[in-house]
């Protein structure tokens, strides 16, 4: 699969987290868990991160670092407690934990590619 290929699914994936987001905001009676607030931001996060994931502008790598540090976190933390307490896969954390480090690598490589090409002198 091409590197746009593989952006493009991300792209797509962000899409389905915000419109999870959106469910746990506007839809509390589903049970999902996290406060009201922390979807409402979430769901403008992942819909920009769709966005740029597709744009990949020079600063997006390090924004995109440090929701990497974030997620990694909150969902490695998450799914620590559910198999520790319920004896449950987290899948969601799960799926979390294993895309947005590999997601983070290809935003990397691309943008090291970025710079090393040549770029068209001005006319």
């Amino acid at each position: 699969m091409s590197r746009k290929s593989w952006f493009r699914l991300m792209s797509v994936l962000f899409i389905l987290a915000a419109m999870y987001h959106a469910i746990g905001f506007l839809a509390p009676a589903f049970g999902l868990p996290g406060a009201r607030s922390r979807h409402v931001l979430f769901v403008v996060i992942d819909s920009l991160c769709a966005w740029y994931i597709l744009r990949r502008p020079r600063w997006f790598v390090a924004g995109f670092t440090l929701l990497t540090f974030q997620q990694l976190y909150s969902h490695s933390a998450r799914a620590w407690v559910w198999w520790r307490e319920a004896k449950q896969l987290d899948w969601i954390s799960f799926i979390v934990v294993a895309l947005i480090p590999f997601a983070l690598a290809l935003l990397f490589k691309d943008a090291c590619d970025r710079r090393s090409k040549p770029t068209e002198p001005r006319r």
